[in-house]
């Protein structure tokens, strides 16, 4: 399913920053489960300095908050651990508009980035970018 980011009015992405469509696996829980550590994992559909787009089939409701960990291939040895806001949810479908039952795309912000968090971000979506010719 593609989105439309662009603003016709502008001509320029609502989001900050660049956006690449690069999977990526991410484990995520309820901010409130970590103590019981009911952990999921799905894949990043597409990552920028502000947040991701995963695949989810838990049907979080918007405003739902999650501790997400994944790993960075120009840092494979780390977890990248933030927490996360779903600012939005849409069913999954196919291309002839057909819902796939019980998946959905979850938009979910950062929330309280730090700034070196943000520049392994950045870093990562910049050594992409100068691998795949500048392609998203």
């Amino acid at each position: 399913m593609e989105e439309n980011n662009m603003n016709p009015d502008h001509g320029q992405e609502k989001r900050d920053g660049v956006r690449v469509k690069k999977n990526l696996i991410v484990r995520y829980a309820l901010n409130s489960d970590l103590q019981e550590k009911k952990w999921d994992e799905t894949i990043i559909r597409d990552i920028s300095v502000s947040g991701i787009s995963i695949n989810e089939s838990k049907d979080f409701p918007v405003g739902t908050e999650l501790i997400l960990l994944f790993r960075i291939p120009a840092r494979p040895l780390d977890w990248f651990e933030v927490k996360g806001k779903i600012v939005k949810v849409n069913k999954l479908k196919t291309s002839r508009d057909d819902s796939i039952s019980g998946i959905n795309i979850a938009g979910v912000a950062f929330i309280d980035l730090t700034e070196e968090q943000k520049g392994v971000i950045k870093e990562y979506i910049d050594w992409f970018l100068s691998k795949s010719g500048g392609k998203k």
